[in-house]
């Protein structure tokens, strides 16, 4: 136990420096593009232009100023560093993260790239990289690429699995890829669309794990699957400091056909997310998230929704509850208590089920937790947040807050 709160207090240390190093905020500024279109004087105006024409130096260095403010709009801003992060599933996590900002347009936002890599104490690691790309006021190319791999621990599948069954372990790895197309309609809504594929490998397999699986009727191994995604969004927050109102709402749908997996139907899945802010008290908000996360019945187990995590259903172990649908709600209240330093508590269900007709109010799963917020400037802060469930209760620690 001891050398367990050591280390969670090296891990803070370490987590508010790197939290310093993220907080460097930048302004957006758009630039404005001036166009000169030359007026056909007359032929005595031409003589007194040519006369006032400036010297070959002067043509020089204006040549050399012009070419520099050029390339001050469209020079690229290269950031790094290093971090760390807890979380039940990885147990200690150190970060590298380099992120370079750059615009195609001077009077278009700031588009960037980010490279990471992560790696922890108990054998998991994950390369990551993922940017977006603004081609006008309206249009942006959002992509990402990663692959790992990490020892996680096992109960079996559904909600009975979790609830009664010994832990056992396994293997798992895989590789993900997105692209897509963001448009901006009006304010705050967008439509998107795109593709995305996904591979995933179960190995290393304990006996026990084996035996879960062929009672549910499934096997080890590896699937992969395609997936062709419709998104729409509506961003309705409202920041100032760090005081949220407002509210945000996502629905995305993909549909993954049989030729393109692993698996022997077509399959689909459906992300739904809204979120509600509402200010209270002086410091204080109140922040409502509403979450689901649906496949198909064919859908391979290896990408069944999971409970658990950094951002909901905090201190269950991700994946002890696994089954093809996830519903969850929390509520969280947040409070500024003193200078950089604030607080939270939160409280919320979540349930896993087979398919909707399944779905069983008697099953929901309670969480609840503290936290606490160290700002390091503008929007980024340190969090710190241990949450309670049923048979599990967890550290995380992350950057900023959890929705």
């Amino acid at each position: 136990m001891g050398k367990r709160v050591w280390l969670i207090s090296v891990l803070i240390c370490f987590a508010v420096m790197d939290v310093a190093a993220q907080a460097v905020s930048y302004r957006d500024s758009i630039g404005g593009v001036t166009h000169y279109t030359p007026i056909d004087y007359s032929a005595l105006m031409r003589e007194l232009e040519r006369a006032s024409r400036p010297t070959l130096w002067q043509r020089l260095t204006g040549a050399a100023s012009q070419r520099k403010s050029n390339a001050q709009e469209r020079k690229i801003s290269l950031s790094g560093n290093l971090g760390v992060g807890y979380t039940q599933l990885t147990n200690a996590m150190f970060t590298a993260t380099g992120t370079a900002q750059y615009r195609l347009q001077p009077e278009l936002s700031q588009s960037f790239t980010s490279l990471s890599a992560m790696v922890s104490v108990n054998g998991f690691y994950r390369l990551h990289a993922a940017g977006e790309a603004h081609l006008s006021q309206s249009d942006k190319i959002e992509y990402s690429i990663g692959g790992g791999e990490m020892p996680v621990r096992f109960w079996g599948l559904g909600y009975e699995a979790a609830d009664n069954n010994s832990r056992t372990k396994y293997t798992r790895g895989g590789v993900d890829f997105s692209l897509g197309y963001v448009r901006h309609i009006v304010a705050g809504l967008s439509l998107g669309a795109g593709v995305n594929f996904r591979y995933a490998t179960a190995g290393e397999l304990e006996p026990m794990a084996e035996d879960y699986l062929q009672q549910a009727g499934l096997k080890a191994g590896s699937a992969h699957t395609t997936g062709i995604n419709l998104m729409v969004k509506y961003d309705g927050k409202i920041q100032t400091e760090d005081v949220v109102s407002g509210y945000y709402l996502c629905l995305a749908g993909g549909f993954h056909p049989k030729a393109l997996g692993s698996h022997s139907t077509n399959i689909w899945h459906i992300e739904a997310v809204a979120n509600y802010y509402q200010p209270l008290w002086s410091g204080a908000v109140a922040a409502l998230d509403l979450y689901a996360d649906m496949w198909s019945w064919n859908t391979p187990w290896l990408f069944w929704a999971k409970v658990g995590g950094e951002n909901r259903m905090r201190g269950y172990y991700y994946g002890r509850y696994t089954d093809r649908k996830m519903a969850t709600a929390q509520l969280e209240l947040r409070q500024r208590m003193y200078g950089p330093i604030g607080c939270v508590v939160w409280g919320g269900v979540g349930s896993v089920f087979s398919s909707h007709k399944l779905f069983d109010v008697d099953r929901l799963l309670p969480n609840y937790g503290v936290g606490v917020r160290f700002a390091a400037g503008g929007r980024t802060s340190l969090r710190i947040d241990y949450g309670f469930g049923r048979h599990s209760n967890g550290l995380v620690i992350n950057v900023n807050e959890a929705f």
